[in-house]
């Protein structure tokens, strides 16, 4: 399964593209393609699932939502 993503207004800047496997749905890679269609594959595999991890490893921090910067949209580090 294929999810691409593009910038609304600036589909032309380039375009994220996740793949999935689905049984389990896992992330297999992503493909980032530029604005001049050049693109940079990264592949996963040999992954070791594994878990169950403590939630004492994850911090959340809520905000009041994406900030802008510039023309873009920033999300702000957990």
């Amino acid at each position: 399964m294929n999810i691409s993503l593009v910038r609304k207004g600036k589909e032309a800047a380039g375009t994220l593209t996740l793949s999935f496997a689905t049984d389990p749905l896992e992330l297999q890679s992503w493909i980032v393609t530029d604005a001049q269609g050049k693109q940079t594959s990264v592949h996963l595999y040999d992954i070791a699932p594994g878990g169950p991890f403590p939630d004492s490893l994850f911090q959340y921090n809520p905000s009041s939502g994406p900030s802008t910067v510039g023309d873009r949209q920033a999300v702000k580090s957990l």
